[in-house]
């Protein structure tokens, strides 16, 4: 069973950055899965590096979409929305990367935290900052 289905009410109407956050979705299931199956460290940690680098490449996307389609200094409110957006990427990376290394040090199993993190997260920021820049884009379209 999995944690957490992906529908439509996320879908931020940019086919490829849904494709990706789907992929997220994916990856945040994998991780349950494994927890539940009490994996060796070398699943969930493949996983877990598998899930970090992915993030890095969306998140590098994401920001390569903003500045390309001008939403990065199109006006102040949406320069502000960019500037959010790339601190809320940063501290989630930063945050991340401390509970996967906590993970490591103390060779427990993928805790309740990191998943709940995760989904939370992902859905508060499609919901309330990846759809701003989206609704920039469509309109420009």
């Amino acid at each position: 069973m999995s944690l957490f289905a992906w529908d439509t009410t996320y879908s931020v109407g940019i086919p490829h950055i849904d494709e990706q956050h789907e992929k997220l979705v994916s990856y945040i299931n994998k991780l349950h899965q494994a927890m539940l199956r009490d994996e060796e460290d070398n699943v969930t940690g493949k996983i877990l590096n598998e899930l970090t680098a992915y993030i890095k490449n969306h998140f590098a996307g994401e920001d390569d979409l903003m500045v390309k389609s001008g939403f990065s200094d199109h006006d102040v409110t949406t320069r502000h929305q960019y500037e959010r957006h790339k601190m809320e990427h940063a501290e989630f990376t930063r945050k991340i990367s401390d509970m996967i290394r906590k993970h490591y040090e103390s060779k427990e199993y993928i805790s309740v935290d990191l998943l709940t993190y995760l989904v939370e997260w992902l859905l508060n920021h499609i919901a309330s900052i990846d759809k701003q820049y989206a609704s920039f884009i469509k309109n420009k379209r």
